[in-house]
């Protein structure tokens, strides 16, 4: 009897994990996603970067800030749509620290307008250009970061595509992403734009510090 009961409440308990796992939503597709998404941020601002340090005119600009927009847009708005539920699971996990995608996705969203708005403005090209990689860095540096979160809840994922119950606990904090360029992005790495309080949740409020464009316009 005892051990009948013993392994009942273990059943139960998985019941319990399960059951907690599907009301998340989020599987190996989901991560695989965020991925894909964050990927394609910063293969757009690696091109964007290449056909800006090239332009010699306000019309190449323009072309380049309308192929640009309409290529990284997509993507950025995939990241941001996703980010909620990432941060759900992520928290379930007992990684708090890592609940930062969606004010990271908040980060990304103000600078691509931030830029976009002030992109192609200024009189002469070299401060357009500068601008252009600027952002494309700020972009990049963005998007990495994302692609190392997915990274680190893909660690944390079980073979059946159900998150782990329990989370991993703090040693996940040991480990990171490897970048293409070689590079190691610790999974402790926080969000340019987000700063973490007690208990690592972050606590930007949608009012990040972005960094400001080379040039200001006036009406």
């Amino acid at each position: 009897m005892k051990i009948f009961t013993a392994m009942a409440g273990v059943l139960a308990l998985g019941a319990c994990s399960s059951s907690m796992d599907d009301s998340m939503g989020v599987t190996a597709s989901d991560v695989a996603a965020l991925d894909q998404a964050a990927a394609g941020v910063s293969g757009s601002a690696a091109s964007y970067r290449t056909s800006t340090a090239t332009m010699a005119t306000a019309a190449d600009c323009t072309a380049a800030r309308q192929e640009y927009a309409a290529q990284v847009q997509p993507d950025v708005d995939r990241v941001a749509q996703m980010s909620g539920r990432m941060d759900g699971a992520m928290s379930s996990m007992g990684q708090m620290m890592g609940a930062d995608m969606e004010c990271g996705a908040g980060v990304m969203q103000r600078e691509l307008a931030q830029h976009l708005g002030a992109a192609c403005t200024a009189p002469d090209m070299a401060t357009n250009q500068a601008e252009a990689a600027r952002h494309a860095d700020a972009m990049q540096e963005f998007a990495d970061h994302m692609r190392m979160r997915a990274d680190e809840m893909g660690t944390m994922m079980g073979e059946n595509g159900g998150m782990m119950g329990g989370g991993m606990g703090p040693a996940m904090m040991d480990g990171g992403w490897t970048t293409a360029d070689g590079g190691t992005i610790p999974f402790d790495h926080v969000m340019p734009g987000c700063t973490s309080g007690d208990g690592g949740s972050p606590t930007d409020g949608g009012t990040a510090q972005l960094p400001r464009p080379l040039f200001v316009t006036f009406a």
